[in-house]
């Protein structure tokens, strides 16, 4: 009589478990971080033991250092030492490996395994769900999908894929996108910056930079707007610098919190317990980006300034291949992990004179920062500050920022905002935008009309003629004005066309009603 086949139990490698938890053990500032970025689900432990220990190692990180000694007192404390093997099991796991450089090999077999047990289970319960003959084909397909679609999107945790079904990109609700950040406007998101990605604040050396990031995290911080640029929600925020000491961050404090408007000591207090000041120096490239994840979730950042972010790079910024091994090797994964919005302050380079940037477009704005190109391909969303001719300075909202939904003092939608610094105090106050000097000869302004200014001088008559009587919004008539502008070999933007109905507004080619709506006007 042939014996029953044994019972197969489901993949899984108890000895990459004990790896990585001994890899944790002998190196746990560097390993545990590492272990993270691909072992998301503590389930990836198939062994009960291995399991219980990883899940106290995480909850020990922020709370002091771990090691076998401290550990066992977590276990003890937990009343679960016993179940995890024992004092003999733990203390045999720094053994288990004889490197923590072995990590990387570990966490990819564990990850593996955890797939493989994935696909398995999703596999019996679809076939439980064909015995059971309660679905029919359309629904028990779909349901393959979407659960394969899961199955995919965990394994690739950590390594940058992600996969979407037309179904899922076809219902996904982007105005209430629970992945927005930053950008919020008439109870939607416009999704100007969202969860786990990064952008620049560029300048020159000295013009401000550290002060805006002030600004933004204290009214951020609250839930309030900067120049029309809106939270979600009141953010929490961790600043990291490194050039500025203790008085000068106490200077630009002073002045930010002594000009924001109604400002009381509760307000204060809500800005000291949302914002976190921290100065780091020594440190850069991985060991920069280790210490910055430890830091985000200490704080439970949503948004994190780094202040300037080169400075922790450690790497050459004119060579690509340098810049795309920091940024996507190095901090893609931890903006993947902690869900966090990165704003890097950057500085321009050599300052260009303003016969060198006439004609720029905010496209154009967006390569301002020095080093390669790759710096603005990682970018999320960029914003440039910029000196004018009239005085004063220009905060250019480049890549993405028509989403963010600036406007102008007057509530008009923008992606240039203007601003000056208060006089004895540190503080951005915004401005309207400069007035184009007159010549004197003839009363027109001096110099090349702005395409805004173009448009807005130019015959528009059929244009206007055809604006509906019930009234049109901003999006629908700066579109109209858009493809009208094209059949007469005109190229704007559909920025410059916002910008362009404004300006109509102003000279009575259109009129904007109190309901918001634009309809034609009297000098049409």
């Amino acid at each position: 009589m042939s014996k029953p086949p044994p019972e197969r139990l489901p993949p899984n490698s108890p000895e990459a478990e004990q790896g990585i938890l001994g890899c944790v053990l002998l190196e746990p500032k560097q390993c545990l971080p590492d272990a993270q970025m691909l072992i998301r689900n503590p389930e990836a432990f198939y062994d009960l033991r291995n399991r219980t220990i990883w899940k106290t190692m995480l909850s020990m990180q922020n709370n002091g250092g771990i090691d076998l000694v401290t550990l066992l007192q977590k276990l003890k404390d937990k009343r679960c030492l016993d179940d995890c093997g024992g004092l003999e099991y733990i203390s045999h796991l720094p053994e288990a490996t004889p490197s923590a450089a072995n990590l990387s090999y570990y966490t990819a077999i564990v990850a593996e395994k955890f797939t493989f047990r994935q696909v398995i289970q999703t596999c019996t319960e679809t076939i439980g769900r064909i015995y059971d003959g309660t679905d029919e084909v359309p629904e028990l397909l779909d349901g393959i999908t979407t659960r394969m679609f899961e199955v995919i999107n965990q394994s690739a945790a950590g390594t940058g894929q992600e996969y979407w079904s037309i179904n899922e990109l076809a219902a996904y609700d982007t105005t209430n996108d629970p992945n927005a950040v930053i950008g919020y406007r008439d109870g939607k998101t416009t999704r100007y910056l969202c969860k786990g990605y990064g952008g620049w604040i560029i300048g020159q050396s000295g013009i401000g930079k550290s002060a805006i990031t002030h600004q933004q995290a204290y009214l951020f911080s609250l839930g309030y707007d900067f120049c029309g640029i809106t939270p979600v929600k009141p953010l929490r925020v961790l600043i990291v610098q490194s050039e500025n000491d203790i008085g000068d961050n106490a200077e630009t404090a002073q002045g930010i919190l002594d000009s924001i408007p109604n400002i009381t000591p509760q307000l204060i207090q809500r800005i000291n317990q949302n914002v976190r000041v921290v100065r780091c120096r020594g440190k850069t490239g991985q060991a920069f980006c280790h210490w910055l994840q430890r830091e985000i979730k200490a704080w439970k950042a949503d948004v994190c300034y780094v202040d300037p972010l080169l400075r922790f790079a450690g790497i050459d910024v004119s060579r690509q291949d340098q810049c795309t091994q920091f940024l996507n090797n190095c901090l893609d994964p931890v903006l993947a992990n902690t869900g966090v919005v990165l704003l890097g302050a950057h500085h321009t380079g050599k300052p260009k004179n303003a016969r060198e940037t006439k004609g720029w477009t905010i496209y154009d704005h967006a390569y301002a920062g020095i080093g390669s190109s790759e710096l603005v391909n990682w970018a999320r969303a960029i914003s440039i500050i910029r000196v004018i001719p009239e005085g004063g300075f220009e905060y250019i909202l480049s890549k993405r920022g028509g989403r963010a939904w600036a406007t102008h003092p007057s509530g008009e939608f923008t992606t240039s905002i203007f601003m000056q610094h208060a006089q004895g105090k540190i503080f951005w106050e915004q401005t309207e935008p400069p007035q184009i000097p007159e010549s004197t000869s003839t009363g027109k302004p001096a110099g090349r009309k702005s395409k805004v200014d173009e448009i807005a001088t130019s015959n528009l008559h059929d244009f206007c003629a055809a604006c509906k009587p019930e009234g049109e919004g901003l999006n629908d008539i700066a579109r109209r004005l858009e493809n009208h502008l094209a059949k007469n070999r005109f190229d704007a933007s559909k920025n410059t066309c916002k910008r362009a109905v404004v300006a109509l507004v102003a000279n009575a080619k259109l009129l904007k009603g109190e309901d918001g709506l634009y309809r034609k006007g009297s000098e049409a």
